[in-house]
């Protein structure tokens, strides 16, 4: 039985094709798997990887005490600090707060009004001095330190939760 030389190069061809095909596969089924693993590797490293720890910062009082409230980016959270004039321990006056949900990490709403702070989410609810409320949320609010400096006006805001309450 003799081959052609055509069918030999037709056959090589194929072979060639099959080759390529393979190997493309082989490519792209390597990319999903990195891919894959690189979502859980960014799933579980640990929160302290992914924090940015900011320097401490200074507010002027007057400055707050006028606005009675001021939301800030105080390095990865968002912050709500409240000037409370009806508060009845001097430690509660002036109270920062992070923002983030500790149900599911949206960003809740403080309700000025009702004195409480309610995520947009789930429906979680927390009071003024940031205790979970309503379900589905069971953990408070992360309460930041402020330092007050009376002697220069200025609240300074750390990132360090308070050990009060």
């Amino acid at each position: 039985m003799t081959t052609e030389p055509n069918q030999i190069a037709q056959s090589l061809e194929h072979e060639e094709r099959r080759g390529f095909l393979k190997n493309t596969l082989r490519i792209a089924l390597s990319v999903y798997a990195a891919s894959g693993v690189f979502a859980v590797w960014r799933f579980l490293r640990s929160p302290s990887e992914r924090r940015v720890i900011p320097q401490p910062l200074s507010l002027n009082i007057a400055e707050l005490e006028q606005e009675g409230q001021r939301t800030i980016q105080f390095g990865d959270k968002t912050v709500l600090l409240r000037h409370d004039a009806t508060a009845t321990t001097p430690s509660s006056i002036y109270r920062a707060f992070n923002l983030r949900c500790t149900h599911a990490g949206c960003t809740v709403q403080w309700l000025k009004d009702e004195r409480k702070f309610i995520c947009p989410c789930h429906g979680a609810e927390f009071a003024a001095n940031g205790m979970a409320t309503r379900l589905p949320a069971t953990k408070a609010l992360e309460e930041l330190s402020l330092t007050l400096d009376s002697t220069h006006g200025k609240l300074i805001l750390c990132d360090a939760p308070t050990t009060s309450e």
